[in-house]
């Protein structure tokens, strides 16, 4: 009972879905039972047909009339077959659409922690691999489960109702039906370890190809080819331990076929001697066996697959139930007007680990005040670690920003709708993602209206326009998964490109000249600022050079505002700022 109720909670979730489709679902189910019924008249035909040939008294006209209705009765059942797969079929592919649809859609609205926990290979073979398996339990699996009961339902009821003692024949049968169902569980679980298996190899190819550069310099290919193989090999032995099961079913089938044939062979047989049936009784019990040996053996097909289905869905509930812990007001402010920011007593903590029973937290920013106006240039230093990032990170609350801590235009930025907040305020990162494709398309990427002075301007800002003549098709050159074509400071400047092109009224440059060398840097740089004269800019380095042009500087040491002002006031003051260009001033980078 537990794991009935178990199945259905699983497959209750896809049942809106279901409801879309259930016109073609009820014409597929309904022709599925005209045919079905079709194939239980059959052998009354062939039943008459074979008692007129034993009798001898029959004309060829009757037989070819009877033989006549056998055909048409088959030629309808062709019919008819054809129509329940492609309404049934067809339907169970558009809710796979659909379910695969409302996954990605989820995924995409899950925060960091989501993505910190799930390995992207795994995440892909839930949503490939596991809707696949959903498509197949919507169905074959529905059209096996129906096709299962009905016909077991009618050929039992015909067989019963014709020759009473016949339940004696398909005790073997029933007997088959019962431990099929006793190893449903079991299957659920095992193949829910099979689809952890495949994620493995999902997420392990995933991360060798990823870092193919890394592990070719350390030529590190035997090690990684045999890390994958463990993989392999994990995941071929949990599918043996099922095939092992499964592969006993089909000859133990064929055992109680045997048998079933046998006692109708034995029974039938010593009925025709006594008078109570004729030859083609025979001929009809025979065909109705064969009717139900056809659900019976696909029960095993039938199990496996809705089991399938089942453990594939309760991979995908578990990523559908997961919630961003960033949430929408409930009437979100939709504009931001200047663009101000204000920092009001700010303190952070990362939870040590994901356990929800380890409560210990980790402090990373503590009560930090900062007034940023717009139009102002700031600049942030610190070391690794110091809480640079998280900083930048809970302005565009990537992460769930504590309320009443940060400010744009006087209004807590947990009260904005998060499309204005993100469109706002831009973060260019250090290690930037580019996708594979042009390196237009990359820089026009959520900006398709962008008009080519846009382009151009934004490209001469950043000098990704020196670098377009060394390309071969210039602005349409295709760059590679992940940027591979291009340097890392051709990646930065792309980057950077792309965010000015978005215009916002606070750009943030999260250490996005690293891969610059001073003069390149220092050229960009004075031009970003002119550029964006008039907008508020925040820029974290650990190069003084790079923050010297700022309006005002702050230090961040163990999360604390240690120090602030101006690139002047700041070397004339005792502190980590003065430590760290007095450094770079002996060892310039």
């Amino acid at each position: 009972m537990n794991t009935s109720k178990s199945i259905w909670k699983q497959y209750k979730v896809i049942l809106p879905m279901m409801s879309k489709h259930y016109i073609a679902y009820l014409i597929g189910a309904l022709t599925l039972l005209v045919t079905i019924s079709a194939q239980m008249i059959n052998p009354q035909f062939i039943k008459r047909g074979v008692d007129q040939i034993y009798q001898g008294d029959f004309s060829y006209i009757e037989l070819m009339q009877t033989s006549l209705l056998v055909v048409g009765v088959a030629l309808f059942i062709f019919v008819s077959r054809f129509t329940w797969r492609n309404f049934i079929i067809r339907s169970a592919n558009r809710v796979a659409a659909e379910l695969r649809d409302k996954l990605f859609e989820h995924i995409l609205t899950l925060d960091k922690n989501f993505y910190n926990t799930y390995k992207v290979g795994d995440v892909m073979a839930r949503v490939n691999q596991d809707v696949d398996f959903v498509k197949l339990s919507l169905g074959w699996g529905f059209t096996l489960f129906i096709d299962a009961i009905f016909s077991g339902v009618f050929v039992v009821g015909i067989l019963i109702w014709q020759y009473p003692g016949s339940y004696v024949w398909m005790t073997p049968m029933f007997m088959m039906g019962g431990i099929l169902l006793m190893l449903g569980p079991w299957v659920r679980k095992r193949f829910r370890i099979i689809q952890k298996s495949y994620s493995r190899i999902c997420s392990e190819s995933q991360e060798i190809f990823s870092g193919i550069r890394v592990i070719k310099s350390f030529s590190l290919e035997n090690y990684m080819h045999s890390h994958f193989q463990h993989a392999i090999q994990g995941y071929m032995d949990n599918n043996l331990k099922l095939v092992r099961i499964w592969g006993m079913m089909t000859p133990l089938g064929t055992f109680i076929i045997g048998c079933t044939t046998l006692i109708v062979l034995l029974l039938a047989g010593q009925g025709i001697i006594e008078g109570s049936l004729t030859p083609g009784d025979i001929s009809a019990i025979f065909i109705y066996i064969s009717l139900l040996t056809f659900p019976v053996m696909n029960a095993n097909m039938t199990i496996n697959l809705l089991q399938k289905g089942a453990a594939s869905l309760d991979r995908i509930n578990e990523i559908l139930d997961k919630q961003s812990e960033i949430k929408e007001d409930e009437n979100p402010i939709k504009i931001i007007n200047k663009g101000d920011i204000s920092i009001r007593n700010l303190s952070f903590a990362y939870n040590k680990n994901d356990s929800a029973k380890d409560k210990e937290q980790i402090l990373v920013l503590n009560d930090i005040s900062l007034d940023v106006p717009i139009g102002k240039n700031i600049g942030i230093l610190g070391k690794v670690g110091s809480g640079k990032t998280t900083l930048v990170n809970l302005l565009v609350r990537a992460i769930n920003t504590p309320e009443k801590s940060i400010f744009i235009d006087g209004v807590d930025i947990n009260r904005f709708d998060l499309d204005t907040l993100r469109i706002n305020v831009i973060l260019v990162n250090q290690l930037p993602f580019l996708f594979s494709d042009t390196i237009i398309n990359n820089l026009k990427f959520g900006v398709d209206d962008a008009s080519e002075e846009q382009i151009r301007n934004v490209s001469l800002t950043s000098a990704i326009a020196q670098d377009l003549p060394m390309f071969p098709n210039a602005m349409e050159t295709r760059i590679g998964e992940k940027g591979t074509a291009l340097s890392g400071g051709q990646k930065q400047r792309l980057a950077l490109a792309r965010g000015l092109l978005v215009n916002p009224k606070i750009l943030i440059l999260d250490d996005s000249f690293s891969s610059l060398d001073s003069r390149t840097e220092k050229s960009i740089l004075s031009r970003l600022l002119n550029h964006r004269k008039y907008k508020t800019n925040i820029i974290i380095s650990h190069k003084i050079a790079t923050l010297e042009k700022c309006d005002e500087i702050i230090v961040l040491e163990h999360g604390k505002l240690s120090q602030k002002g101006s690139h002047e006031e700041l070397i004339s003051q005792k502190g980590l700022y003065q430590y760290i260009y007095s450094l770079q001033q002996d060892s310039p980078l």
